[in-house]
């Protein structure tokens, strides 16, 4: 466990990283005593010096939400990090490359809340009587600490969420099979394909993890 002032060196470095566009030195390596508390503590302070700043939380990012990439993270529930208003990218927008550390992108499906959930206690029919629509997305994800990273580095750096586009046609979460969605990219005109089969939990099911509703 760290101190509370390692914990803000630690957002100092991650701050710091994120402005210079530089990756710095894992934090798992910095600081070996590192624990996932101290990990979401550190992406608290972070994403409380952002809205003091002026940042505006629209969201959450959960990350690790299949069974066998928590496994390989060495946890046994998702991850969670912060989206805020000024990681929204216009859908169509063309987006500078050295404005990150290190981009990278993810086809994702964005829930778009009608009712705020709160927990403990949260669940899937909870998740989704509050879920309004869901719309297809694309995360902007960018490691602000070099690799090979641990799932404590990972989460300290806000689950890695850089950016987020949404797009598409709203759809009820209800109206469709979230289990089964695919999706296509496209780089330079060669198709790259990546699906999700056979999930053996509905999508919405990671939001409804109580341990994930208190976090913040």
């Amino acid at each position: 466990m760290l101190s509370d002032a390692d914990r803000k060196k630690a957002a100092d470095i991650l701050m710091a990283a994120e402005k210079d566009r530089k990756q710095a030195v894992q934090l798992s390596k910095t600081f070996p005593d590192i624990t996932l508390d101290d990990s979401y503590a550190i992406s608290r302070e972070v994403a409380r010096r952002k809205m003091a700043a002026g940042a505006r939380l629209i969201g959450h990012k959960v990350g690790l939400t299949s069974k066998a990439m928590q496994r390989s993270s060495q946890i046994d529930e998702p991850d969670y990090g912060h989206l805020f208003d000024d990681m929204m990218v216009a859908d169509g927008a063309k987006i500078a490359h050295d404005g990150y550390c290190r981009p990278r992108v993810e086809i994702e499906l964005a829930f778009i809340m009608g009712k705020a959930l709160k927990g403990p206690g949260v669940g899937l029919p909870e998740v989704l009587r509050a879920t309004e629509f869901v719309v297809p997305a694309i995360e902007i994800v960018d490691a602000r600490l070099i690799d090979p990273r641990k799932i404590m580095d990972t989460v300290a750096d806000n689950g890695a969420a850089a950016g987020i586009v949404i797009g598409g046609r709203p759809v009820g979460p209800r109206d469709i099979d979230l289990r089964w969605v695919g999706g296509i990219m496209y780089r330079n005109s060669e198709i790259g394909r990546g699906e999700r089969r056979a999930l053996p939990h509905h999508r919405a099911q990671a939001r409804a993890d109580p341990r994930a509703a208190v976090r913040d």
